[in-house]
């Protein structure tokens, strides 16, 4: 199993565990050494100390002095080896290394031919005094013993074997290992509670899943376009995404800055005393309207924070345009009443040069060439914003020297339902417009553009067909896309905007070119129930 299979709680309690036993086993060495080498000099201290009592016993000097009797001796030295704690042997001898007193009866030898006792007047016939040896296994302690004259008549000597140091040490491990598992069980247990509470206030994710959540949270306000930036109770910034950052001009990381440093005249500390949210407020930041909701973040009713989503106005409201045709049936009603502006100041002008009766003939003209292209959108076109929206946009092409026509066997009732007016205006009106730009461009005489509407019980299609240069092929899979245009630089949203209308009301859209001879583009809308 990966660690990205393994639970916060196991993890938590799996660290505990080998951070505590790790802790502990270091510990208990440390101390079982540090115990060992204290239990070593007490029993030295103790060996030395009765070494030292025996050699100033008048019993002793007096029978190491006068050689007396070793029988006294020797049962006096075998009650004190009884008595004493931790010795296993203690021998007395004179100088010439003769035993007067052994408390074992079976000699220790350091090989077959040397007797403690030797060994013992060997290492002090020339230092008189006090001295404590190791040999490998055993520790044995020298003490002369000194008349009153203070002069050397003898030694005491004393040795503890390693069995001894072996028993504490035994014991000591046994304490240890008690301490080591009782440890273990305290962490065990302490880190069960300690992965619970982390479990809950992590709302029982797990830590890989809170760090994908905080990815893809970002990743998802980074891709809007509204700017997002959250505060905290004492309205310092906790979160941003990078639109935030391009609306308002800041640098990059602005975390725990205050929001009043970055935006002056932020309302937020309303939100934080009312508790209320506020939609659709107005404010300038550089220069620039935006419109902001502010938002506060309650815990069990008490506003811990607040977040304040913001987008510049203008933008918005020239989207809002695009999308719902107001832009469209604006620029047509503005060529509409440039080209009746237009006709007034040659009306006004033949009438200023005295040439009544042309200025007559001219009204007549433009009356009649009006009405009759009046007349087939008005017939035919039943829906009366997009009729205006055809008018206008005959002007518009007039103004752009091209001569746009409706087919006469157009027909559209009102619009209705899911194709309704808007979709209709921005449909017709971006089809329009990107055809009568395409033609007014070409160099050909004939610059001509018909549109061709027609409506049945289940659909709605339209063909717009224009005398241009063509589409090149390899150009009609991205024509669609948002940005894409052969026309320069801040174009191509008008059949991104089309093709994403369509998209929701489940239509199609064709193109079909060929170069140096016009393109058509076929629409068509499911009506539905």
């Amino acid at each position: 199993m990966g660690n990205s299979n393994i639970k916060l709680k196991t993890k938590i309690v799996y660290l505990s565990f080998t951070v505590v036993f790790i802790s502990l086993a270091i510990t208990a060495v440390f101390m079982s050494k540090l115990r060992m080498s204290w239990v070593r000099k007490e029993m030295e201290i103790n060996l030395m100390n009765t070494t030292k009592i025996l050699s100033k016993s008048p019993m002793v000097i007096e029978i190491l002095k006068n050689k007396g009797e070793k029988e006294p001796l020797q049962k006096y030295i075998k009650d004190i080896a009884v008595s004493s704690k931790n010795i296993d042997q203690i021998v007395i001898m004179d100088l010439s290394g003769n035993t007067y007193a052994n408390s074992d009866l079976e000699e220790i030898g350091f090989n077959k031919d040397i007797s403690i006792g030797e060994e013992a007047a060997l290492k002090n016939n020339i230092y008189l005094k006090d001295m404590i040896e190791n040999f490998g296994r055993l520790i044995i302690t020298f003490v002369p013993v000194r008349d009153e004259k203070d002069l050397p008549v003898g030694y005491v000597t004393a040795k503890v074997t390693m069995k001894n140091i072996e028993r504490y040490n035994y014991e000591i491990l046994v304490a240890i290992i008690l301490v080591v598992t009782s440890g273990l069980m305290i962490g065990t247990v302490s880190s069960l509670i300690i992965s619970n509470s982390v479990k809950n206030s992590l709302l029982g994710y797990e830590a890989e899943q809170i760090s994908k959540l905080f990815i893809q949270k970002q990743e998802v306000l980074d891709s809007l376009d509204e700017g997002i930036i959250a505060v905290d109770e004492n309205l310092k910034i906790t979160l941003y995404n990078s639109a935030a950052i391009d609306i308002l001009g800041g640098k990059e990381d602005i975390i725990g800055e205050d929001v009043f440093k970055l935006i002056p005249n932020s309302n937020l500390s309303e939100v934080f005393l009312s508790g209320e949210a506020q939609y659709n407020k107005e404010m300038i930041i550089n220069d620039t309207i935006i419109l902001t909701n502010r938002i506060p973040i309650l815990e069990k009713e008490k506003v811990i924070g607040a977040v304040t989503i913001f987008r510049d106005k203008t933008e918005l409201t020239r989207l809002a345009e695009e999308v719902t045709g107001v832009k469209q049936v604006v620029e047509a009603l503005r060529a509409n009443n440039h080209e009746f502006l237009n006709k007034l100041h040659v009306i006004l002008g033949l009438i200023h040069i005295g040439e009544t009766d042309e200025a007559k003939r001219y009204i007549i003209n433009q009356t009649k060439i009006h009405q009759q292209k009046t007349s087939i959108v008005i017939n035919k076109i039943k829906d009366s914003t997009v009729a205006a929206l055809m008018l206008g946009k005959i002007s518009r092409a007039k103004e752009m020297g091209v001569d746009l026509s409706i087919n006469p066997k157009s027909v559209l009732n009102k619009c209705t339902g899911r194709v309704n007016s808007h979709n209709m205006v921005t449909i017709v009106g971006n089809l329009l417009e990107n055809a009568i730009e395409t033609v007014s461009i070409t160099e050909k005489d004939e610059k001509n553009v018909e549109i061709l509407i027609l409506e049945s019980d289940k659909s709605i299609v339209i063909k717009v067909i224009d005398t241009g240069d063509g589409i090149e092929r390899e150009n009609i899979e991205h024509i669609c896309k948002s940005g894409f245009s052969t026309k320069g630089e801040n174009r191509g949203r008008g059949l991104f905007i089309v093709k994403g209308i369509l998209d929701n009301l489940k239509g199609e859209i064709y193109f079909f070119t060929e170069p140096a001879k016009g393109s058509e583009v076929k629409v068509i809308i499911p009506k539905g129930d």
